[in-house]
């Protein structure tokens, strides 16, 4: 949760990055800076859920969501991270 909660103090360059990840797929209807509190909201939920066990399912599914933005922001190709999403959702 530290973790999460260090990124509310984030630097405008980390911002442009995680929020910029959504633009890299296309999905340009919300602002960057609307993305990257919604990834931070989403990891918090996570963080939270997971720590008290509960709605770990649900939790588990805003993970992979998160995780799948971070590693296209990471701008690689999709077959690359092929093996990573397959494993994401087992």
């Amino acid at each position: 949760m530290f973790h999460v909660l260090a990124k509310f103090n984030a630097p405008e360059m980390m911002v442009n990055f995680i929020g910029g990840a959504p633009h890299i797929l296309g999905l340009t209807f919300l602002p960057v800076t609307v993305w990257f509190y919604l990834a931070i909201v989403g990891e918090l939920f996570i963080a939270v859920t997971l720590v008290f066990g509960i709605l770990t399912r649900r939790a588990s599914l805003v993970l992979l969501v998160v995780m799948f933005f971070a590693m296209v922001s990471k701008k690689r190709a999709f077959p690359a991270i092929e093996l990573d999403v397959v494993l994401a959702v087992l």
